[in-house]
């Protein structure tokens, strides 16, 4: 059976779960979908001038940097941004 880790990176530990395969890609799947859903969200109700494009494109670049999101859904964002 193929298996998979998915790393948790906390402020206080750092720690691995073995799963298959299949549940780790299911897992990270459903992480993504939560996380795309959170920043939808967000824009959709937070006031524009909130935040400033950089302070989101710094957002995203930590999103991209955990693994969060790929580098070409962070390259779009950012250039989504720098057009504001």
């Amino acid at each position: 059976m193929l298996s998979g880790t998915i790393t948790f990176d906390t402020i206080k530990e750092v720690f691995n779960v073995n799963v298959s395969s299949s549940a780790a890609t299911a897992i990270t799947n459903k992480i993504h979908e939560i996380l795309y859903s959170q920043n939808t969200s967000a824009e959709n109700h937070s006031p524009s001038s909130a935040y400033s494009p950089a302070d989101e494109i710094l957002k995203y670049k930590n999103l991209l940097d955990i693994g969060a999101i790929t580098e070409k859904e962070y390259n779009q964002k950012k250039q989504e941004l720098l057009q504001k």
